[in-house]
């Protein structure tokens, strides 16, 4: 099936936050909107008409989440990220960022030290402080060739005093996906140190050849026995609304702990039209995110030529 992405899709007056907001934000409304990291591509049909066919039925009360459901999560990250995960070490969130919040409150105390790595998505040190926790940053060193790399030399030192290192692959916002190098690097030095790892990894669908995302859990089980992955449909299939994530634990231990919070805060419910979007979206919309990341491709070599023509 080809999927356009050449429709326009005006957002005003749907209480689109990047939209809707202009003026109250900015003082006037006329701003492009690039301040929010969602799409302006429709979600792909096989999602809208999922739920368009749930919201058929007249009741809408108390659900579960099937094992369709569970299995949909279990095939995609093995097509697309090359890890067989186990049904047992998956939990619902409602969000990657609340998923981060409830792993700092169940693994981590007050004025315990949290690494984060720099320029970085700002919740993670503003989720970090405003829960009692001290942020320790590690920024990243812009190298010759203009990427952004692990300064390894101080994030050795940084979780020589930390919990938890919070990191972001790929990396939010200079777009690094780190390697099996670095990776592997970052694991030993967390082994070492005998720091947890909370790895946002929310942008792993899309991204370019021939880079390759890599679970930093899937490369080593000691790795994997400190690692609580975070993963959602959101950004991929444009459907952050739908508050659906999917948090990763393969330690049994660290799993019921968090369990416990989840269940403290009452915060592992969700919600119908969430389960039925990211079930269609992780069994049957890989054709739509191929033909998407060719889209991005594009648009990202044009305004490459643009600026070589300046």
């Amino acid at each position: 099936m080809k999927y356009n992405f050449d429709e326009e899709i005006c957002r005003e007056g749907t209480s689109c936050e990047k939209f809707d907001l202009r003026d109250e934000i900015f003082g006037r409304d006329d701003v492009i909107p690039l301040w929010v990291a969602d799409m302006d591509f429709a979600a792909p049909p096989e999602v809208t008409e999922a739920i368009r066919k749930r919201a058929e039925h007249p009741v809408l009360g108390y659900s579960y989440r099937s094992d369709a459901y569970w299995n949909a999560i279990i095939g995609w990250v093995e097509r697309h990220g090359g890890w067989k995960l186990r049904r047992e070490w998956l939990d619902f969130t409602p969000g990657v960022v609340s998923g981060i919040v409830f792993a700092l409150r169940a693994f981590t105390s007050e004025g315990d030290g949290v690494v984060i790595q720099p320029p970085v998505y700002h919740p993670f040190a503003r989720q970090t402080r405003l829960n009692g926790r001290r942020v320790l940053e590690n920024p990243l060193i812009q190298a010759a060739d203009g990427r952004f790399v692990v300064d390894f030399d101080d994030l050795d030192r940084q979780l020589s005093g930390a919990k938890a290192l919070l990191m972001s692959n790929p990396h939010n916002p200079t777009g690094r996906v780190f390697t099996r190098e670095e990776l592997t690097r970052i694991g030993e030095l967390c082994v070492k140190h005998d720091v947890l790892i909370l790895s946002d990894e929310i942008h792993s669908d899309l991204i370019y050849d021939p880079h390759r995302h890599l679970h930093i859990a899937a490369l080593d089980e000691r790795f994997a026995r400190r690692t609580v992955t975070f993963i959602a449909p959101s950004k991929t299939f444009n459907m952050a609304g739908l508050s659906t994530s999917v948090v990763i634990v393969p330690d049994d231990s660290l799993r019921r702990r968090l369990q416990t919070e989840l269940a403290k805060l009452h915060a592992d419910q969700g919600n119908i039209f969430g389960a039925v979007a990211l079930e269609a979206a992780y069994s049957r919309c890989d054709e739509w995110l191929e033909q998407l990341i060719d889209y991005l491709d594009g648009n990202v070599n044009y305004v490459l030529d643009f600026l070589r023509d300046r």
